[in-house]
Parts: structure tokens; sequence; C-alpha cells
């Protein structure tokens, strides 16, 4: 069997780049009302589970589609599929897998996308996630493994290629095992030249963990969340009132900054409405920028799976944010990617050359996007 631990030559001196979170293992099935019934399963949840429960057990024998997951890599595959692989292992993600199948798939998965695994091999189990659908609905098991036990030495080791980086994007749940890891990688993205981002987790996650992701916020540069999420945020962590959703991201975006030399830019998605975007200059203490846009459009018969749209929706948009396009071209390519992910089983990039920026200057925003 190939040895996950024997060490792939890459070059690594491009790495631009960067996510750190949980790399999970996607297992996905199609279940009839028996399946549901007989395990129990609450539909449209999310829930962690050991990874020797018996649902992995019965899903193993279902023939799952297995694809790479968790919601960073989602956004930072995204940006790769966006840049065109102009420069070869410029993105990576730093992580923890195990010497295990699902590990070597998932190592296998980022190297065909040129993207660099910086992965320390632990004992143990790699991340997974049980994707059980029936019909349109899903219902999402999760069992970590040691996607979260990530060393201080390994850190340490590559620190001099994280030094390179101009961009880390992130998701917050690893702050419940690794904040101080994730602080560190924080205040090296003080540097001006250097950009931090994550997106909002999710509602109880916030409540678990407000002092910590309002920590986190300082360091910001770019934050994405969903309504749900930046409503949830603004009203029950920041215990601030709103009397429009076009203010959560005029709110969360003024929120105090560590660097005040550094803009910070908040995006507010709405699924299929008009999305929001502020963008908050701390040495002026001003919102210079508060803007809505409408999202492409996809018909309802070509709609397959609105998982990871919010997290494709990221990529895109940093793809062209890391290059410095104005905003409403970094909007346009996040409403594309989203368009295009959610005509995919689970989270599937497309095969098709993704569009220029001049292709997506020219889109309007009533475009109906088809999957190809």
């Amino acid at each position: 069997m190939f040895d996950l631990s024997e060490e792939t030559k890459i070059e690594t001196k491009n790495l631009k780049y960067l996510t750190f979170g949980s790399h999970i293992i996607d297992l996905i099935v199609d279940v009839d009302n028996e399946f549901v019934e007989k395990h129990e399963l609450k539909l449209d949840t999310t829930s962690h589970v050991k990874g020797d429960d018996r649902i992995f057990h019965s899903i193993s024998k279902l023939s799952p589609v297995i694809a790479a997951g968790g919601c960073s890599y989602n956004a930072i595959r995204t940006l790769n599929w966006m840049l065109l692989n102009k420069e070869p292992f410029s993105v990576g993600g730093i992580g923890s897998v195990s010497n295990d199948n699902y590990g070597i798939c998932y190592k296998k998965i980022l190297e065909s996308e040129s993207i660099l695994p910086l992965f320390e091999i632990l004992e143990g189990f790699t991340a997974k996630c049980a994707t059980i659908c029936y019909l349109r609905e899903r219902c999402h098991l999760t069992d970590l493994g040691v996607s979260s036990s990530i060393s201080d030495l390994f850190i340490e080791k590559n620190w001099d290629l994280l030094a390179n980086i101009e961009l880390l994007y992130t998701e917050l749940y690893i702050l419940s095992h690794k904040k101080a890891t994730l602080l560190k990688l924080a205040n090296l993205c003080l540097n001006e030249k250097k950009i931090f981002g994550f997106n909002l987790p999710s509602l109880g996650f916030l409540d678990a963990f407000k002092s910590d992701i309002i920590e986190m916020i300082g360091y910001a540069d770019i934050i994405f969340a969903n309504l749900e999420e930046a409503k949830h945020f603004v009203h029950n962590v920041l215990n601030q009132s709103f009397d429009d959703v076009r203010d959560l991201a005029k709110i969360m975006s003024s929120q105090t900054k560590v660097n005040k030399n550094k803009k910070r830019t908040v995006v507010v998605t709405c699924g299929p409405d008009p999305l929001y975007v502020a963008i908050y200059d701390p040495i002026t203490d001003t919102v210079e920028f508060q803007e809505s846009f409408s999202p492409f459009t996809v018909s309802n018969d070509l709609i397959i799976d609105t998982n990871g749209a919010g997290d494709s929706f990221a990529g895109g948009f940093l793809a062209q944010y890391v290059q410095g396009n104005d905003i409403e071209t970094c909007v346009k390519s996040g409403n594309y990617c989203a368009a295009m992910i959610i005509q995919r089983r689970g989270f599937e990039l497309p095969t098709s050359q993704p569009p220029s920026k001049e292709e997506l200057k020219k889109m309007e925003y009533n475009t109906e996007i088809i999957n190809i």
C-alpha cells in the first residue's frame, strides 16, 4: 500500500494561498425512507459521531461517492480552480490526517489539482462525513478523527514556508481544538501584505465560543457569513440591534481591528436574494463602501445539492480579491462558482475552464448559469 508518510517531491517555494482547517472526506449516499427510519436520522441536521458508529458500517455497504470536503478546503479548492493553476502548488492546505485510505485519497485529490498538501501524519483516523441523501434532503454525520490534532512541532517545522503566504483562509471550528495555533497564524497575517479571512461557523458554535470569535474578528481582513449566521452573530454575540439586514455587513465590518492599517471586508450572502458587502477603514473609522449585489440564477430543475454553495462563493470571491480586482468582479466570481457547484453532487469542482476576469465583468446579474 502507498505510504502517506513518504514525502512527495513537490516544489513549495510558490506557496501563496493557504487554508488551515478540518479536511474531511465526504461519503455521499442515496438512501430510502426505510434507511432513515432504521438509523433514526434527523434530516437537514449536522451532528458528530464516532468513526466506528454503525452508520458508517451501513454506508460502506452502499458504495458511497467519495469526495474531498471541509468548508475551508472547499473554498481554497475553488480559489485554485478559478486561478487556472497558473502557478502549480501556489495554493495549499495545512492539517493532519492518518495514514489510512481516506488520508491517502485526500492527498491524491489535492495533488491532482496542483494543491500542496502539508499534512502531518498521525495515529488514528482521517476525518470523514457521511452525507446521507433522501430525496432533496440531507443529513450530515461527522467524525473529525485526527483533523484537529496537528502538532505545534509540525507548524514550527513548516514555519519558514508559511511565512511567505499572502492569504490564510480558515474556518472557526478549529478554535475548539487549536486556538493557540490559529492565533499564531493570525498574528503572522498582521503583516500588511497578507490577508487573514474566514467564514462564520454554525449558530451553536457562535454561542459556545463567543469571546474567542470576537477575538478572531479583530484579526480578520475578510469575513464571509450567510444571512442567518450574520443575524445571529450581530444579535446574540455582539448584542447589537439592527433595523435592516443590509446593516449586518456594516456592523460586522466596523468591529475593532488589531492592525488599523488594514481595511476589513465583510460579505453576507442571502441564498437566491441579493447579498451585501461592506468595507471598513479603521484609520478613518468609517464604512467606506456598502452595496448589495444580485446573484446569478439557476433553474430549480438544475439544482442538485446546495451544500457547499457558501464555500464555493468564498473561494470564487477570494480568487479575484487576492489579485486586487474590484468588488463587483469578486462578487460575480463568487456567484458564478456558487451557481456552478449547486448543480453538482457533493463538492465536485467543474471540469470546464472558469471564466476570465473580462468574461465575468461582462456577465449580467440576471444571467442563468448552466453547468457544463
